[in-house]
């Protein structure tokens, strides 16, 4: 009995089986496609080589997780900067030699290999019947657990024992011989590899055009395509969270989903930029099982874009309150950074909140949705003058500047507005100097005002505008 054999019967082996299948399902790049064992004999009935595929589809790994095998929306993903690959399987089925020459590639990014199957793996899967269950040209896609673990050790044969032959464009008349038919062992069977490298994160299309010749024929073209989305090791359902208004002594949750499309698993760790804060609450990352991705997926592919086919999936929960029996936040934008650092890189998260309360801005100036000043444009050498006004309807309340938490270059008048005669209004003039900025002000623009509240209450109202040259 050979060792195959031996691993295939007895019951222990269905956790192998189970294993490879989930392997084959979600970490391999190319569908188990080989061509069909019905094998001409001579090289009038059939091309040189039989290629079941030449260009690139995910159809074993949609049907597997329950999507249609015709929605070409799934597209493989492949990790920037990390070299992926692409294998397209094919059999010389005629009594003859071939010898393959590589005639053009689209991209310096690549490079075309080409092995054939080790003869033990071959007739191990002959004698076993493995090959004729996996589908060939116009067949459907199915075989069962024995087909997946046959190919997928048949894939891993060509990986340790295959003799590849790299194509070079420089040098396009070297070229690689698939030998003939053989009596015993049947088609030689091989694999024609595509690699790349992506640069940056994009939609790709590879090409590859190869020659096969028959001796004494002339030779014969085949194009091959492969489509991948180069992406980042992981992303964010969202780079920014916006929790929305938080009114006095409520509180606000949401959450990030990290996710990856090209590794089994993440190793994450977060880190909140800026003032410590017990108002806010970061967790996490928790993994998100796996039951969930196809929903997941569904939730992050915008319409008409590329469906995602998550590998991993992590939970990152905020929540974000207006007060503590200890601490209250400042009036007005909150923001918050994480930073999501691993061994795959690091990604940049916000968190952001309008943190309001009684006390309101108004005026043309006055942005009262943000709780921000809008200077708008002006001349950079003159300067430029705004004033707004800020309301509360709270009996002796009373506002004043803190020099202190002023931005640089900023002259901030803060007085009561008496003109009215209501008690509870004031009027705040920002002046900003001629001759300073230049562009965008600096995204720390802005004054910071304070309440005789016990303890007091801090007002933040960021100041926004563009200081023009002419």
């Amino acid at each position: 009995m050979s060792s195959l054999t031996r691993v295939v019967l007895p019951i222990a082996a269905l956790v192998g089986l189970v294993f490879v299948t989930t392997f084959v399902m979600n970490y391999t790049s190319t569908a188990p496609d080989l061509p069909t064992t019905q094998t001409p004999t001579t090289s009038g009935e059939g091309p040189a080589l039989s290629f079941p595929r030449q260009q690139s589809s995910w159809p074993y790994t949609r049907e597997l997780r329950g999507i249609d095998p015709a929605d070409d929306s799934v597209v493989g993903d492949s990790e920037v900067h990390v070299t992926s690959h692409y294998d397209f399987w094919f059999a010389n089925r005629l009594k003859e030699k071939v010898a393959v020459t590589l005639k053009a590639s689209n991209c310096s990014c690549q490079e075309v290999r080409i092995a054939l199957v080790p003869s033990d793996a071959q007739q191990q899967a002959e004698a076993l019947g493995m090959l004729a269950g996996i589908p060939g040209v116009g067949q459907t896609h199915s075989a069962g657990l024995l087909q997946l673990l046959m190919l997928s050790q048949m894939w891993d044969a060509v990986d340790r024992n295959g003799n590849w032959f790299t194509f070079s464009m420089s040098d396009l008349q070297k070229s690689f011989t698939v030998p003939p038919l053989d009596e015993t062992r049947g088609p030689s069977l091989g694999v024609l590899r595509m690699y790349w490298t992506g640069r940056a994160p994009e939609q790709k299309r590879l090409t590859a055009q190869i020659l096969t010749q028959l001796p004494n024929q002339n030779a014969v073209a085949i194009d091959f395509l492969v489509v991948t989305n180069i992406v980042p090791a992981f992303r964010a359902s969202t780079g920014v969270l916006n929790l929305g208004d938080i009114d006095q002594n409520q509180h606000r949750s949401g959450e990030f989903i990290l996710f990856t499309t090209t590794r089994p698993t993440l190793n994450l760790g977060l880190q909140v930029l800026g003032k410590p804060s017990k108002c806010f609450e970061v967790d996490g990352p928790y993994p998100i099982p796996a039951a969930e991705y196809p929903q997941l997926e569904q939730q992050l592919t915008p319409a008409g874009a590329p469906r995602p086919k998550i590998t991993a999936a992590y939970r990152i929960p905020v929540k974000l309150r207006e007060s503590t029996a200890d601490e209250r936040l400042d009036q007005g934008p909150f923001a918050r950074r994480i930073e999501v650092v691993g061994d795959a890189g690091k990604l940049m998260l916000t968190v952001q909140a309008q943190i309001r309360g009684d006390i309101r801005l108004i005026g043309a100036a006055a942005d009262a949705e943000y709780q921000t000043i809008r200077i708008g444009n002006f001349l950079a050498s003159a300067g430029a003058t705004k004033t707004v006004f800020l309301e509360s309807t709270r009996p002796g309340l009373k506002l004043v500047e803190l020099p202190g938490e002023r931005s640089e270059h900023l002259k901030v008048q803060l007085e009561p507005d008496t003109a009215t005669g209501n008690s509870g209004r004031w009027r705040l003039t920002i002046t900003v100097p001629g001759g300073v900025f230049n562009g965008e002000l600096p995204s720390n623009c802005g004054v910071v005002l304070q309440t005789n509240d016990n303890p007091p209450r801090r007002i933040r109202i960021p100041v926004v505008g563009n200081a023009q040259s002419r």
